[in-house]
């Protein structure tokens, strides 16, 4: 039995008016801009790529499960000025059997 899934990047257009805003607006949207000092260190949430050092990022909250409920969840993300469309990977894989999933616990445990 094969099963598919996506990994795909966040929508270049959702932040790309972030970019033209100074400090002062950045910050009351509790964002900053940042010029990247280090590789890896600073990953895109849009291109799915590590910015490259001297690179300018947005560093922001990101509310990437707005429920109302206790399962509610935010995290930091970084945004590279650069990026220029999300990234979208979609692949297919065998699924794994139980009995193969409980022989791979057993031997990663028993060493």
């Amino acid at each position: 039995m094969k099963s598919s899934f996506r990994i795909s990047g966040l929508p270049l257009a959702n932040f790309a008016p972030l970019f033209a805003l100074n400090e002062s607006d950045l910050a009351k949207k509790r964002a900053r801009r940042l010029i990247v000092d280090a590789k890896p260190g600073f990953p895109c949430r849009v291109s799915l790529r590590d910015a490259e050092i001297g690179e300018r990022v947005i560093l922001l909250p990101f509310a990437h499960q707005p429920v109302d409920s206790p399962y509610c969840s935010s995290g930091p993300i970084f945004v590279r000025e650069k990026a220029e469309k999300h990234f979208c990977l979609q692949t297919k894989f065998r699924k794994p059997s139980v009995a193969g999933c409980f022989r791979y616990a057993l031997t990663t445990k028993m060493g």
